[in-house]
């Protein structure tokens, strides 16, 4: 998505893996529950592919959300949160160097996403689904996908936006989720320098976007899910070395060829590392 900050517009049609030459897709926060993914990888060989995802993988299990936590709470804090979003905008909180931009992304040419694939777009009022110290998330919903390798879209966010970012100091990935229109399954990816083309800021040449990815099951309560990088795997017709120490942009991502509906909505939040 374009950006006032230069960020370059990650996931334009290649945020999510393809696999055979197709392409397709892709704080104070509560501990009580929070069950990691246990790892797996996508199925899919050969050809360059040109979108995110890929069909397969294991799928977390997902806990109870927490409460967000007793005593005092302001927004940004601890240092370890990515975006809360209760600032309202379309930026990571600036911790810890990152202050990327959230964006949004889809290969389909039969349906549509909101919020759409150009423009900046401000973090999304929760309303009615709010949670304790949460009244902004990131959303994102479709319409009319059918489930074609093309069917994809995903929300994502720069770490550091025209930068690479060093995700080994950390163990993994924390956010909240939950799904408006039933049980899901989101792809929740990691694209590094070795993974991501040369024409997005990275440094493959070919076989790209075969990014380091986890999918986790998102029902319509509120849970934390926790994605430990150990558990991380390629598809595998991109293989490249697991280099977190140069992460470009994290995503969570939707493919119409997993079987799921035509339309569909979800909500992310209190998005942090460990």
């Amino acid at each position: 998505m374009s950006s006032g900050g230069g960020a370059p517009p990650h996931a334009g049609t290649d945020a999510m893996s393809g696999h055979s030459g197709n392409p397709s897709p892709g704080g104070a926060s509560g501990s009580a529950g929070a069950i990691s993914a246990t790892g797996g990888t996508f199925g899919g060989s050969g050809g360059a592919p040109v979108g995110v995802g890929g069909v397969g993988g294991t799928i977390a299990a997902a806990g109870a959300a927490g409460s967000g936590g007793a005593g005092s709470w302001s927004p940004c804090t601890p240092a370890l949160v990515i975006d809360d979003m209760e600032d309202g905008d379309d930026r990571n909180c600036p911790n810890q160097g990152r202050n990327g931009e959230w964006w949004a992304s889809t290969g389909t040419t039969v349906g549509s996403i909101d919020p759409p694939k150009i423009g900046e777009f401000p973090a999304y009022a929760l309303g009615a689904d709010a949670r304790a110290h949460s009244n902004y998330g990131m959303r994102l919903s479709g319409k009319g996908f059918g489930h074609a390798d093309a069917d994809w879209a995903s929300i994502g966010f720069n770490l550091i936006d025209n930068a690479a970012y060093d995700l080994t100091p950390y163990q993994g990935l924390a956010f909240f989720a939950k799904s408006k229109a039933g049980t899901l399954t989101v792809h929740v990816e990691f694209a590094t320098d070795s993974t991501t083309a040369t024409a997005e800021g990275g440094a493959c040449q070919s076989k790209c976007n075969d990014h380091w990815s986890k999918s986790v099951s998102v029902d319509s309560t509120w849970h934390e899910l926790t994605i430990p990088f150990s558990s991380l795997a390629q598809e595998g017709w991109g293989v490249q070395a697991k280099d977190l120490a140069h992460t470009r942009f994290v995503f969570f991502g939707f493919l119409g060829s997993d079987g799921g509906p035509a339309a569909f909505e979800y909500l992310i939040d209190d998005v942090r590392l460990y």
